[in-house]
């Protein structure tokens, strides 16, 4: 899932200075909170990846049965092409020459 972040709004140099005058968040405080908003937003990413790299076993099976249906896949695929296209070099011919 997806979260939306709003966009912050960028100060014109006026404003920005006008922001500095008065206190506003400064360099390091914004960079902190960009900092913390990545570490939220990939956060369970990290941990979902820690969990895989846990269990490389399970990996390795899930990689190869998704290689292994994909490979189905295109076999079915690859034969309806070879139909439409009456290329069926792989099938013995009838008589005459013709498949």
């Amino acid at each position: 899932m997806i979260r939306e972040h709003p966009r912050p709004r960028v100060l014109t140099g006026i404003e920005q200075e006008e922001h500095d005058r008065r206190g506003g968040v400064g360099d390091v405080e914004a960079k902190q909170q960009v900092i913390q908003s990545l570490d939220d937003l990939l956060g369970p990413i990290r941990e979902r990846r820690r969990a895989f790299e846990a269990r490389p076993d399970f990996v390795a099976e899930a990689l190869i049965a998704g290689s292994d249906q994909g490979r189905r896949i295109a076999e079915r695929t690859m034969q309806e092409v070879r139909d439409a296209m009456r290329i069926n070099h792989y099938e013995a011919p009838l008589v005459g020459g013709r498949t």
